[in-house]
């Protein structure tokens, strides 16, 4: 059981602040093992509407580096890949905390701010081939959308 959870790192670009009581929810939610199912993008979504995606949010970045700002990994962030998915397809955003399944025996565990993607059906769609399914767990908190990580102790 993890008994401290708390702001580990802020990545470029984030925004907002958690509070105590969000803190106290994801490591409720953490504890409570309420995981989201996933899929992973299928090969012709990524292909397709994503692969379009990705070059449109590269252009973004170009434009915003020729404007002076830092060049953000925009065509593979998962915010940012979110935010067009629900543009495009009018899919929903839904932002939580991603973590390998395998750091659940240690002591220590790393909750990075993640992004994914609610489909037409209902499915929860993982954009990204940086936290895939089987691999990480994800768990819903709209703090998640702030670009800050956590970490949570045992």
């Amino acid at each position: 059981m993890y008994v401290k959870i708390e702001h580990y790192k802020s990545n470029e670009g984030s925004f907002g602040e958690i509070t105590e009581k969000d803190l106290s929810e994801i490591l409720n939610i953490l504890n409570s093992e309420k995981y989201m199912q996933r899929e992973s993008a299928s090969q012709e979504l990524d292909d397709s509407i994503l692969q379009e995606i990705r070059s449109e949010l590269e252009n973004e970045a170009d434009e915003k580096f020729l404007q002076g700002n830092t060049k953000l990994m925009y065509s593979e962030n998962c915010h940012s890949l979110a935010r067009k998915m629900q543009e495009k397809r009018g899919w929903t955003r839904v932002f939580g905390y991603a973590f390998e399944k395998k750091n659940l025996a240690q002591s220590l565990i790393v909750l990075r701010s993640h992004s994914i993607t609610r489909d037409e059906f209902g499915n929860l769609v993982e954009l990204t081939p940086f936290f895939p399914p089987d691999v990480c767990h994800f768990i819903e908190h709209e703090t998640g959308q702030f670009g800050i990580d956590l970490i949570a102790y045992r």
